[in-house]
């Protein structure tokens, strides 16, 4: 996972890296390590083109409503018609003829279907992180599929060193969170549609973003952030980890005029929870009703979570519309627990309002049915266990980090680790049906199931997906 979490593998054997996460069998080891020499280890890189601070965005006065929609299941927007519907033909107020201005119709510009499914692969070969895009026969074909072939792919040095997360906001503009190291910690970088359609066909561009969101140097409003996401007023909830420095870890809002340039605004909202114990917030997800779902890795950021202590917090719509500037200390809403949860990572909900959780501690990922976000602590309806897929000798859950639905109501879900052909993690898709099915405990076969190469020219070690726009 991100900073302290980073393990890779040499010679077969899991070696700690910068702060990383180890593994063995089912059961993931999380160790505090320093950065190794060697060259197989994951390298903390400094930025080639480090964005120059800037004077902080003026803090707004007022606070946009926080009523979000559900962020999760992506429908594709249909591209508009260039075709007129009708037409009217003008009557003429005099013999003459009117002199037409124009002999052209004019052709509105598409909108991008969110059909491709982009990745973020957190280390590779090369000197640093990079986010995927994978479309067409990738996402559709059944069964096991050695190195997916990427039809983009983002090489910017500012997501070095370490991705964290990915998400699109309403204009298709897409941010990715940047977990950065002890002497630096993290940003946000967007990257425009336009900038994103200059990846297509150039498997190795390596981008500047468009906007860069960072700290001043404190890691007091920007610390390891992880996964991002907007609300429908375009405001950005981030999960900051905060590995970097003391717990507890923090959720931030920015909102709609402090993501315009490059600089360190101060977050309009920093929300903190010390009668729950946030400690290493690592997701944020809304649900239909505007609830935010905060997942915390864990107690411990040195190690996974005991059986059944990590949480995942619920904070309804009411008590965000209360939020003030500044920092504010609130209790969540109600807990979701389950005695076999380790390190959940991150949410996503499907059409019918159902949380589901990957939990990178447990290798498995939890289903809380719709009736379980309300006070008190309740417990998972659903659990996917991990299996052997067959055709390989990968597990089919191994660390999972992101989760997130396609248009169809397909789970699809990262693998931080893999074990077989594909020892640089994997990407799994269970199907509507399969979900539907699912009894309390299952383990089930991916639909789908996607491998990295041991070089990492797919994927490496994958952590957050979304679908989104394809180019």
């Amino acid at each position: 996972m991100a900073g302290k979490r980073r393990v890779l593998v040499e010679d077969g054997i899991l070696n700690p890296g910068c702060l990383g996460l180890a593994t063995l069998m089912l059961s993931v080891v999380i160790i505090a390590a320093g950065c190794g020499s060697s060259s197989n280890n994951h390298i903390v890189v400094v930025p080639t083109a480090t964005a120059t601070a800037m004077t902080a965005t003026p803090t707004p006065t007022t606070r946009a409503s926080a009523t979000p929609t559900i962020a999760v299941t992506t429908t594709p927007t249909a591209a508009a018609s260039a075709t007129p519907t009708s037409s009217s033909t003008p009557t003429p107020t005099s013999t003459s003829t009117p002199t037409p201005t124009s002999t052209s119709t004019p052709t509105p510009t598409p909108t991008p279907a969110k059909v491709a499914l982009w990745v973020d692969n957190t280390t590779n070969s090369a000197p640093n992180p990079y986010v995927d895009e994978f479309t067409g026969a990738t996402l559709t074909s059944p069964g096991a599929t050695v190195v997916p072939t990427p039809t983009a792919k983002n090489l910017s040095a500012q997501i070095a060193p370490d991705t964290s997360g990915v998400t699109f906001d309403s204009s298709d503009n897409q941010w990715v969170s940047v977990c950065g190291s002890e002497s630096d910690f993290g940003r946000l970088a967007e990257f425009t549609t336009t900038t994103l359609a200059t990846l297509t066909g150039k498997p190795s561009a390596a981008p500047t973003p468009d906007v860069i969101i960072s700290d001043s140097g404190s890691g007091k409003s920007v610390n390891c952030p992880w996964n991002a996401t907007f609300d429908s007023n375009g405001n950005l909830w981030v999960a900051n980890s905060n590995e970097f420095t003391a717990p507890p870890g923090f959720v931030t809002e920015y909102q709609p005029g402090q993501l315009t340039k490059t600089g360190n605004p101060v977050p309009f909202v920093t929300l903190t929870d010390t009668t729950d114990k946030f400690v290493s917030p690592t997701g944020v997800v809304f649900d239909s009703a505007g609830d935010l779902i905060v997942s915390d890795f864990g107690p411990d950021q040195f190690s996974p979570a005991p059986a059944g202590s990590a949480k995942i917090l619920v904070f309804d719509a009411a008590t965000l519309a209360k939020l003030t500037s500044g920092t504010n200390d609130v209790a969540a809403h109600a807990t979701l627990t389950d005695p076999s949860i380790g390190s959940p990572v991150n949410g996503a909900f499907d059409n019918a309002g159902n949380l589901w959780v990957a939990d990178c501690g447990a290798s498995e990922i939890y289903m809380f049915p719709k009736a379980a976000l309300s006070t008190g602590a309740k417990s998972a309806s659903a659990i996917f266990k991990s299996t052997i897929v067959t055709g390989t000798s990968e597990k089919s859950l191994n660390c999972p980090g992101g989760v997130t639905f396609d248009t169809s109501g397909n789970l699809w879900y990262t693998n931080f680790f893999g074990t077989g052909t594909g020892v640089n993690g994997d990407v799994g898709e269970f199907t509507a049906a399969q979900l539907a099915s699912a009894p309390a405990s299952s383990t089930p076969q991916p639909h789908i199931f996607l491998v990295a190469d041991t070089a990492g020219n797919g994927l490496s070690f994958p952590l957050g997906l979304i679908f989104g726009p394809q180019f």
